[in-house]
């Protein structure tokens, strides 16, 4: 038998005469659906990524402009010469690696692609065609044969040695790492030369505009981002309760209000009651270093509303005027545009006279606390100190104790007529307070052969105390009235600076954080003293002893403003506020006889004219004295039987 002998047959051979690699019509069918990539035959095979890459090479995202984004993402750097093809091959894997942003999908996909080509099968799913357009990444490496021995060459040793997916940088390295990949440089020198001299820098906004120091105005502003998608809208309650038998005859918006001007009228003085006291001016030397502690000294302030005023009743009778009101009432009136919180006002028409009265308890019985600022203080279900009802009661009690202790008990000066609200068993304990009727002709101008009907306002204003100037020795009237600060670091505070610690130092800052935070209040106050006559508004800087109690406080200064300089550092008008004024007298002479209300929304800037029973408020008084002896009663019951257990 012959032997078998092997035999070999050559298989066929099929050449690709346009590429590398078998051709696609004798490819495998268990091949065809892996993607692959083709390549040159004049290139090399090596690594497909390199994370050894040294510490000092930094990818440079400033453009042209100045402006900073994300590291390495800088798409447009003209000024980047365009790589080699070699170069770009080489990258594609890294930029691949990029989009796993865990540090173990990392770590997985690397070594899967120790273990395989992943460029062969990654490649082609990545556009590269724009060579300007890929990210400014610093290559080490050069193509094949430009002097570059062994740059792409495998070698699993060494590979191995080299191979570090771990971030073993220092804490120090890390942060700078981080603070340059988020886009901020401190310090920038032609950042702070463009500032300096008033330009607007490439990430300045317009509104923004440089202080002091290099400080913007706006950065105490705070900013509402993502987190705040979910925070609801503050909404308030109205200040009285719409009854059902309530009907709307007109709406005021707050930007018509804005338009209205007036000349001011000239004022006559009527009469003047009461009895006011020397202020004490050792109080003007109170500072930081020598705070004085609030006393709380019982005094008795009548604050009247205008209808159970005995003078103006007097008034009305001898037909002195046609509108009858209170100086808080007026003020409220002519800052009304600056105004947040609901107030309201009772309108009361009768034969040819308005009177405008307040509600007992309503808003003009206590003062606002940060009523104007961005974030005020926020009602909470808790009970806090720092609530707006608490900080307005807080801040109404610091007012009366203030102006009882600044004024000298022995030098008192009577009026031309007593109080007409105090009788003579609480002669002793009356507070200080001058109130000063005056009368102002708002009657419109005479066109023509016309006669024109007369329109007189007669105000109630107070003045707190007297001083003699320093020349003449002339008594010259004042006002005091005090700013309370509660905390600086609680919700509300509006980014107010601590006082102990700047008010000697930036007393002109803390002026003007509380115009800004309390803009409605401090007009109001203005106004008053300039329809009062009073030469200076004595103003009280009064905090808490403790941030945490808010019964005790002490004194830390105090400043004497002229009210029309005070108006002038806010930017109020007078003649905007008797524009208000004379619009509001206007309105009201067109009505018929009844009684009205004039209520401020509580969450937008309208005014609304409310026809109302003429009962309307009555059963609310009878309420509030059932209350009052409920609880009387209430706190006597638990009086004796406080005695029988002790005995």
């Amino acid at each position: 038998m012959a032997e078998s002998r092997p035999s070999f047959t050559l298989p066929p051979i099929k050449d690709n005469s346009i590429g590398w690699g078998p051709a696609s019509d004798v490819l495998p069918e268990q091949f065809r659906d892996i993607p692959y990539a083709p390549y040159s035959k004049g290139d090399k095979l090596g690594r497909i990524a390199d994370w050894s890459a040294p510490e000092t090479q930094k990818q440079d995202n400033r453009e042209t402009s100045g402006r900073t984004g994300r590291q390495g993402f800088n798409r447009f750097n003209k000024g980047h010469p365009p790589r080699s093809k070699s170069a770009i091959q080489m990258t594609r894997a890294t930029i691949f690696l990029k989009h796993f942003r865990s540090r173990e999908d990392r770590a997985a996909v690397a070594h899967f692609a120790k273990i395989t080509l992943i460029t062969t099968h990654l490649t082609p799913f990545i556009d590269f065609s724009d060579v300007n357009l890929l990210p400014n990444f610093s290559d080490p490496y050069q193509s094949y044969g430009a002097g570059v021995s062994s740059a792409f060459i495998y070698t699993h040793n060494e590979d191995e040695a080299s191979f570090s997916v771990v971030d073993n940088r220092s804490a120090a390295a890390k942060k700078a790492s981080a603070i340059k990949a988020a886009g901020g440089q401190r310090n920038r020198p032609q950042k702070q030369q463009a500032t300096r001299n008033g330009l607007r820098g490439p990430n300045q906004r317009f509104g923004y505009q440089t202080g002091r120091g290099g400080r913007q105005q706006g950065q105490n502003r705070r900013r509402f981002g993502w987190k705040d998608y979910d925070k609801p809208q503050r909404m308030r309650d109205a200040s009285v309760t719409v009854g059902p038998e309530w009907s709307v005859l007109d709406e005021i918006e707050f930007n018509r209000l804005a338009k209205l001007t007036y000349k001011a009228p000239t004022s006559t003085d009527i009469g003047s009651y009461g009895h006011i006291n020397m202020y004490d001016k050792s109080y003007d030397r109170i500072n930081t270093r020598n705070e004085k502690l609030l006393q709380h000294i019982d005094r008795v302030k009548y604050d009247t509303t205008t209808s159970d005023d005995p003078i103006m009743q007097q008034f009305m009778q001898e037909n002195k005027g046609t509108v009858f009101a209170t100086d808080s009432i007026l003020a409220l009136l002519m800052c009304a545009p600056r105004t947040v919180y609901p107030w309201d006002i009772v309108i009361t028409r009768v034969e040819d006279k308005v009177i405008l009265d307040k509600r007992d308890g309503g808003a003009f019985d206590f003062l606002t606390v940060n009523e104007n600022t961005a974030d005020p203080p926020m009602e909470t279900e808790k009970e806090s100190i720092n609530s707006p009802g608490a900080l307005s009661s807080e801040a109404t009690f610091i007012n009366s104790s203030f102006a009882a202790q600044v004024i000298d008990q022995n030098e008192k000066i009577e009026l031309e007529n007593p109080n007409p609200f105090v009788n003579a068993d609480e002669a002793e304990n009356a507070a200080s307070c001058g109130y000063r009727y005056k009368s102002f002709d708002l009657s419109n101008p005479a066109s023509g052969d016309e006669e024109v009907e007369p329109v007189h306002l007669i105000v109630r204003t107070e003045v707190d105390a007297a001083v003699k100037t320093a020349g003449s020795q002339e008594l010259t009237y004042l006002t005091v009235r005090a700013l309370n600060e509660f905390d600086p670091n609680a919700q509300g505070a509006g980014g107010a600076l601590s006082w102990r610690k700047a008010l000697d130092s930036q007393r002109g800052a803390v002026v003007a954080t509380e115009m800004k935070n309390n803009s409605s209040k401090l007009a109001r106050w203005a106004v008053q003293a300039l329809l009062a006559g009073a030469e200076q508004m004595k103003i009280g800087y009064v905090s808490r002893a403790s941030p945490k109690d808010s019964s005790r406080h002490v004194v830390l200064g105090t400043q004497a403003y002229k009210p029309r300089d005070f108006m002038a550092q806010m930017n109020l008008s007078m003649a905007n506020g008797w524009g208000i004024v004379k619009a509001v007298v206007d309105m009201c002479m067109l009505l018929s006889e009844g009684k009205y209300v004039l209520v401020k929304d509580p969450n937008k800037a309208i005014l609304r004219v409310y026809s109302v029973p003429d009962d309307a408020f009555d059963g609310a008084d009878e309420d509030e004295e059932e209350e009052e002896e409920e609880v009387a009663e209430e706190e006597e019951q638990k009086g004796d039987e406080q005695k029988k257990s002790s005995q």
